[in-house]
């Protein structure tokens, strides 16, 4: 566990008595987008970089992206169009982008750079930490009561921090975080509403860092 998530998780017990009020106030507004400047890799040119001088070997992409950088490649693609999370289609005569809302380790990422270039709005997106100032909705019961999410958000952070590695070592290396979550459901004995809300906060997160469904996800590796 890095240095970053222990003052995360630090912070978030802090927070979590806030999660009654705050989950009860009004989100705020949308900030405005930063204004776009340049930074020291941008020449103030518009034009598009020439390709790879010279002979280039063959490229494999799994996944297609970006294109033109001047590489003869074979994209496999998981579906029928090219282009993942960065993908843009027309919605009522406006273009619409499908995904790039999230960056995954921001870090020296280059696409940090662009977005700041672009300004494009960057704001936190710890799970933990954004607890407390979330509404939850939940299409049996309607809007799910601070108190409720305390509670199952209070859980997830026990799996996490507690639970798991001692669950992982009784269900064995072949466990799965379905396995390791369904086993702490019946070790807590939770039942109907509880159980379902913890169920959820713990696949969230276990599921959104890591991309994965829970049934896949190794129990023991995210254990440790």
């Amino acid at each position: 566990m890095s240095p970053s998530n222990d003052l995360t998780r630090r912070r978030f017990l802090q927070l979590m008595a806030l999660t009654a009020g705050a989950a009860a106030l009004p989100r705020p507004g949308f900030p405005r987008p930063l204004v776009p400047m340049p930074l020291s890799y941008d020449d103030g040119s518009n034009a598009i970089p020439p390709g790879v001088a010279g002979e280039v070997g063959r490229v494999i992409i799994i996944g297609g992206g970006f294109a033109d950088a001047g590489v003869p490649c074979v994209v496999l693609e998981g579906r029928d169009r090219i282009g993942g999370r960065a993908h843009t289609v027309d919605v009522g005569g406006s273009p619409v982008d499908l995904g790039c809302s999230w960056i995954t380790d921001p870090v020296g990422n280059p696409m940090t750079t662009f977005a700041t270039q672009a300004g494009v709005l960057q704001t936190n997106a710890s799970i933990e930490l954004d607890v407390p100032e979330s509404r939850f909705y939940d299409e049996r019961t309607g809007v799910v009561l601070p108190t409720s999410t305390l509670q199952a958000a209070a859980h997830a952070l026990r799996f996490e921090e507690i639970d798991a590695s001692n669950i992982s070592a009784k269900l064995g290396p072949k466990a799965t975080t379905k396995d390791g979550i369904i086993a702490y459901i019946k070790q807590q004995k939770l039942t109907g509403e509880a159980a379902r809300f913890a169920e959820y906060f713990l696949r969230l997160i276990v599921e959104l860092p890591d991309a994965t469904d829970w049934d896949l996800d190794s129990l023991q590796y995210w254990a440790n």
